[in-house]
């Protein structure tokens, strides 16, 4: 049978647990165990939808599976354009380490992300305040037309 574990219990197995609430109401529930992150991020309805913060990885790779609602994932390209990708309830992509990325969430979007980085005692997390620039003015009307052109090419 198994058993349940206190927060002290699982701090003191190396388990890392935390919640936070972001500035658009979108929340986020996080468990770290060494190399390995997972995350629920729920951005309620009554959230407003919005870019997370561009960023990149050097080390970590990172998978988004997305529960309910829409979610779009732009990220740079080697060669330096962008690709927009939209993700609906089921559909799931890795990004690989040193891509920057941001995740752009609708009212209502539930997704999971797993981060897997190796052993490594640097933050692994780095803003791309570039991509964030190129994307502050892309909103859902245009995420709409950006998408349909790119499923019409």
């Amino acid at each position: 049978m198994s058993k349940k574990l206190s927060s002290s219990e699982a701090r003191a197995l190396g388990i890392i647990d935390s919640a936070k609430i972001m500035p658009n109401g979108e929340r986020r529930a996080r468990i770290t165990n060494g190399t390995l992150s997972a995350s629920v991020t729920v951005l309620p309805r009554e959230g407003r939808s919005g870019w997370q913060a561009a960023h990149y990885h050097k080390h970590a790779s990172e998978c988004y599976l997305v529960y309910s609602g829409f979610v779009v994932l732009v990220s740079r390209t080697i060669f330096g354009t962008l690709r927009y990708e939209c993700l609906e309830p089921g559909k799931k992509c890795t990004v690989q380490p040193g891509i920057s990325h941001a995740l752009f969430l609708t009212n209502g979007a539930e997704l999971v992300t797993i981060k897997h980085t190796p052993q490594s005692t640097e933050p692994d997390w780095h803003r791309d305040t570039e991509l964030d620039q190129e994307l502050e003015h892309v909103d859902m009307d245009s995420l709409g037309q950006i998408l349909s052109r790119s499923i019409a090419a």
